[in-house]
């Protein structure tokens, strides 16, 4: 009864990670590189199209968009990843861990909507090139909002009661909830599963495999 009370009151945030902290210093330096490389690259790519206005055309705003998101990404979620790799555990307490999961999540919900939307238009470009105009800067920028919009509401549902974020496995960074097999966060994982990441799967890949049909 002692052990189970005591448990109870273990602040899970402050615990060292089960991985050996060796192995948590190379996932740390690799997420240095990545910080590198992934914050040069994707402010390369802006700074071409801020200095390249030919370029900043309608048809380009999902690619801008994503970015964007990349980079903000970046910039909020790894330095976090890569003290706690370092240090072995998880040192920043539980509402930064819920605050970081959060924006990562909403980032990554949104991109992957994003790169869906680029497909598909890529596709229609291909198959029906006359109504290319119809692919105005007003309908991109509805398209992305809405990208966006879904991938705020998708982020914002384990805050409200629908599944919670929490430390993952390793102990080094946060994200939903996967291990738990309750009604409520297992359902949220399918729905995630099926709307987020499946549907969208399946969108890119059918407007990939459409484009390589047309153009062979």
């Amino acid at each position: 009864m002692y052990n189970n009370t005591t448990c109870r009151f273990v602040n899970k945030h402050s615990l060292e990670s089960p991985v050996e902290c060796y192995k948590l210093t190379i996932v740390g330096v690799y997420c240095i590189i990545l910080f590198v490389f992934s914050t040069f690259f994707n402010i390369v790519l802006l700074w071409t199209f801020i200095k390249n206005k030919s370029l900043r055309i309608s048809i380009n705003l999902f690619i801008i968009a994503l970015a964007i998101f990349n980079l903000c990404g970046t910039l909020i979620e790894l330095p976090f990843i890569i003290l706690s790799n370092l240090y072995c555990k998880w040192i920043f307490g539980k509402n930064v861990c819920i605050i970081t999961a959060y924006i990562m999540y909403f980032i990554g919900c949104t991109s992957i909507y994003l790169m869906a939307a680029i497909s598909f238009e890529r596709f229609y470009i291909i198959y029906k090139p006359l109504r290319i105009r119809s692919l105005n800067m007003k309908t991109n920028l509805i398209i992305i909002f809405v990208c966006s919009l879904n991938g705020l509401m998708w982020a914002t549902f384990p805050l409200i009661g629908w599944s919670h974020y929490s430390l993952e496995g390793d102990m080094t960074s946060c994200s939903v909830e996967w291990k738990e097999r309750t009604t409520n966060v297992s359902s949220y994982n399918i729905t995630i599963f099926s709307v987020v990441y499946l549907i969208p799967f399946l969108l890119i890949l059918i407007s990939n495999t459409k484009i390589i049909l047309i153009v062979s």
